[in-house]
């Protein structure tokens, strides 16, 4: 029964560090998005603010979450070692990938949306 724990819990952190770093860096991405946008006039300031702040939010966020789940997973119960696991947290973090990646052009177009 504690395999199939720690099996599923490698498997949620397949699904979770893909979410996380992938969050982190469409925030990355909106950061720059915004500057580009806000250098051409596209954006108002009103709008740069917000989009920036959103954007540095998600990146900080995200990222902090995606290192508090490995230190925990990793140092603090000392998971993620086993053959087993890392296979688990593949399968999972593969499924999760081609479900980003499948957004992701959306994703980075409405991050150039102007006014």
């Amino acid at each position: 029964m504690e395999s199939i724990v720690i099996l599923l819990l490698a498997a949620g952190m397949g699904l979770v560090s893909v979410e996380m770093f992938g969050r982190t860096w469409l925030g990355f991405l909106g950061l720059i998005a915004a500057a580009f946008l806000k250098s051409n006039g596209s954006i108002s300031s009103r709008t740069f603010a917000g989009r920036m702040h959103e954007s540095l939010l998600q990146l900080l966020l995200c990222g902090g979450l995606l290192l508090l789940a490995f230190t925990v997973y990793v140092r603090l119960l000392g998971l993620g070692f086993s053959k087993p696991e890392m296979v688990f947290y593949l399968i999972a973090a593969v499924i999760r990938l081609t479900t980003f990646i499948r957004s992701l052009e959306q994703s980075i177009d409405d991050m150039f949306e102007t006014d």
